[in-house]
């Protein structure tokens, strides 16, 4: 398996794993537009200036997932995605261990992700790597979302 950055070819194959605008706002953000359209997708997720990574095997796209910057000592991993073909297969907790280890900075204290809160096979993968839902929620996080961290 390859860990690397994502090129703008894998936001092409990733289109082709969003069937809806209910499983686009679920991975993307209301700040994203379906049906998706790769130059305007790569323009809504800043894919210019936003560290993205992949995870591919014998050249097969299994994964994607940018990760924001944030000034105070925090990695916001965003748009994580799995190959549906992969799903159940143990993809999501490996390309989740390689963005912890990416995301290891001297001056990162924590890492962030936020879940859609019906995803309980995420929710379940990330509470198993360490992650736990802080007592307070950020106050701009959507309702149907679960904030979760990773000191």
């Amino acid at each position: 398996m390859n860990f690397r950055p994502s090129i703008k070819a894998d936001l092409k194959t990733v289109i082709s794993w969003i069937p809806d605008a209910k499983s686009c706002l679920s991975w993307a953000g209301p700040k994203v537009r379906f049906p998706l359209e790769l130059e305007q997708l790569y323009r809504d997720i800043e894919s210019y200036k936003t560290p993205t990574y992949s995870l591919e095997n014998a050249k097969k796209l299994l994964a994607l997932n940018q990760i924001r910057l944030f000034k105070i000592k925090r990695e916001h991993s965003a748009r994580i995605v799995v190959n549906p073909s992969s799903r159940g297969k143990g993809i999501g907790r490996l390309f989740r261990k390689e963005l912890i280890n990416e995301a290891g900075r001297p001056d990162c204290r924590t890492i962030s992700l936020n879940v859609d809160k019906d995803n309980l096979i995420a929710i379940n993968l990330y509470k198993k790597l360490g992650f736990v839902v802080p007592p307070k929620q950020p106050g701009d996080i959507r309702k149907n979302i679960v904030y979760m961290e990773l000191e």
